[in-house]
């Protein structure tokens, strides 16, 4: 069974007019990319819009979280109509996103917590004395801080300095014939 296929004129057509009319559709996306050695190799973090941003400014002690509306002019908007410029920026911490960590962490705490209560509710139903013995609260608080620890160390904290740059990236490829 031999099958031909044949471009006219009229195909063609169709497709050209397809591919113009979603080109005006596209639109490119600023990225904030932060580059900085470890051990004689570069590394490098890629944020972009609609990705949550942990941020300390220079002269405070807390970290903000916000969720990053737009990019533009070294200058990040956040979806709470707040600005800040990336001069002023002293510190960066985002979750690295890693299924397995983030499932033990959730784990490791249910656990701790699970345990706990089913030793009390069952010394409860069986009448048994002491409600809460030593043993338990230990193995169940070490449930617990081996879940808080996975969740810390599942934050990276990339603190600014000479040789770590930050910048901002527009991919924006529409105007590079024009003068301006």
């Amino acid at each position: 069974m031999n099958i031909k296929f044949k471009f006219t004129l009229m195909n063609l057509s169709g497709l050209m007019v397809f591919l113009v009319f979603f080109s005006q559709l596209s639109f490119s996306q600023e990225t904030l990319e932060i580059y900085f050695t470890r051990f004689g190799a570069l590394k490098k973090y890629q944020l972009h819009e609609q990705d949550v941003l942990w941020y300390k400014v220079k002269g405070k002690k807390n970290f903000h979280k916000r969720i990053i509306a737009n990019l533009h002019d070294s200058t990040i908007y956040f979806s709470d109509d707040t600005t800040v410029k990336i001069s002023d920026l002293k510190c960066i911490r985002f979750q690295r996103n890693n299924h397995l960590i983030t499932t033990f962490e959730k784990a490791f705490i249910i656990a701790g917590v699970g345990l706990a209560s089913l030793k009390t509710v069952n010394g409860l139903i069986l009448d048994k004395r002491p409600l809460l013995n030593t043993g338990r609260v230990v193995v169940s608080a070490s449930f617990v801080a081996a879940g808080l620890i996975l969740k810390r160390m599942s934050f990276k904290r990339i603190r600014l300095s000479k040789k770590k740059t930050i910048k901002l990236v527009d991919l924006n490829f529409r105007n590079l014939n024009s003068l301006n």
